[in-house]
């Protein structure tokens, strides 16, 4: 008799890895579900993510061939370097000139390592670069007056895609990951995209702020190298549940506590799910808040936040 097999309904998940709803997942001898991070993508060339329970006798049965997973491809410096400049024309940069003293917007955008691209009148790009130095692509994304463009299309795109790069192998890593290199504290904050981190690292300094890059990012596999570290977790009040649920999987995994703030929903008076609001939105002024981010509320909370993980 078997302890673990393959769930073997027709019903996808989405993977923990790619994100992509081609997931299947382990159940147990009750044809019970196992945590969420035991399955295999479907995706065998493009993804290859497959965990199995650890120290138990899985039988497959229905067996799919393993596939090791293919080593990931790079954007060569050269190009990193050129993209570093022309922040007049940065629509992003331009904006955050606004909110914050422009020779802070530059050092963190130098250190963050945001470029310009020619695409869309000049939007940003965010490097993605690993613990070595390798860049594994750069994500384009285009802002008006700080807002993302999501219509009539959802307007991002990929470095690699717009240099026509053949047989690219995208395996992301967190935006900011090569900081933890230099970085000298014990607390590293999480929040969904690009934009956050940025305007965090300006607003809250001090501390490591990473993007996962979007709400179904977020898994054991992308955040285990920060084991040795306190982790903790800032939705979108719209991703709330959803990493409240993968934070109990992955604290599980790592064999420590992974804390979810609250911060963002007990900030906004207007909670609106649907909204998707964020850090940057009460930093930033764009959602109405019961404290004014001046009136360092914000910084309060995050402050207790920290003091309760070091206890």
């Amino acid at each position: 008799m078997y302890k673990y097999r393959f769930d073997l309904s027709s019903k996808k998940y989405h993977c923990p890895d790619c994100g992509k709803k081609r997931f299947v997942r382990y159940v147990d001898a009750d044809n019970n579900l196992l945590s969420e991070q035991f399955g295999k993508c479907d995706r065998e060339t493009n993804c290859g993510y497959w965990l199995k329970p650890e120290r138990q006798d899985v039988i497959d049965l229905k067996p799919i061939k393993t596939q090791k997973r293919l080593q990931p491809s790079y954007i060569v410096e050269r190009i990193v370097q050129r993209s570093l400049s022309h922040y007049n024309l940065n629509s992003f940069f331009n904006y955050l000139s606004t909110k914050f003293d422009k020779e802070l917007v530059l050092q963190t955008f130098k250190k963050y390592r945001v470029g310009t691209s020619k695409y869309w009148g000049g939007s940003p790009v965010f490097w993605q670069t690993d613990l070595e130095g390798n860049v594994r692509s750069g994500k384009i994304v285009k802002f008006v007056d700080g807002d993302r463009v999501k219509t009539p299309f959802n307007h991002v795109t990929w470095s690699h895609k717009l240099l026509n790069l053949k047989g690219f192998e995208l395996q992301q890593v967190m935006f900011g990951t090569h900081l933890l290199n230099e970085y000298e504290g014990d607390i590293v904050c999480i929040v969904e995209s690009e934009k956050t981190a940025i305007v965090m690292d300006m607003y809250f300094p001090g501390l490591l702020w990473l993007s996962i890059g979007s709400l179904s990012m977020l898994n054991y596999e992308r955040i285990k190298m920060l084991k040795v570290y306190n982790v903790i977790l800032y939705p979108d009040t719209d991703g709330e549940g959803k990493w409240k649920e993968k934070a109990k999987f992955i604290s599980e995994s790592m064999g420590q506590e992974i804390n979810v703030s609250e911060l963002v929903s007990n900030q906004t008076i207007l909670y609106d799910k649907s909204g998707g609001f964020d850090l940057a939105d009460i930093v930033l002024d764009k959602v109405k808040v019961k404290v004014k981010p001046e009136e360092s509320e914000v910084k309060k909370a995050i402050q207790r936040l920290i003091a309760k993980n070091q206890s």
